[in-house]
């Protein structure tokens, strides 16, 4: 078998190289760590800008909805109020055409029930 001989120069340069190839993989090593981290964080913002977003379109359609309601509830309201009035004005015009004449207001109204502040007022303005 013949046995190879490197000269130092050969051996020196060989140590150079493989110090050179673990440099460039440690290297490549941190900036993989380093794209890793960004990537992540970048994920997560992305992440949290979508549940920022989702919370804002859940809410602009909750106010809609209530809104809605609200208009609906409003319009009910002034329906029942006109048919009431409706009603209220139709029963006054068939009292008339019979003759119905309704008291004086001020004799259907209960006589002043005296409170306490009254008293006062009076101490207040002596």
């Amino acid at each position: 078998a013949s046995e190879r001989h490197f000269s130092r120069a050969d051996l020196v340069r060989r140590q150079q190289e493989r110090r050179s190839r673990q440099e460039a993989d440690a290297a490549t090593k941190l900036q993989a760590t380093y794209r890793g981290h960004v990537a992540r964080k970048d994920c997560s913002r992305l992440q949290e800008e979508r549940e920022h977003a989702a919370k804002r379109l859940q809410s602009s359609y909750r106010g809609h909805q209530l809104r809605t309601e609200v208009a609906k509830r409003q319009q009910q309201r002034q329906q029942e109020h006109l048919a009431a009035s409706k009603i209220q004005a139709v029963h006054r015009g068939r009292l008339c055409r019979q003759g119905y004449v309704p008291p004086p207001a001020a004799a259907t109204l209960p006589p002043p029930v005296a409170t306490e502040a009254a008293p006062a007022e009076e101490k207040a303005a002596a």
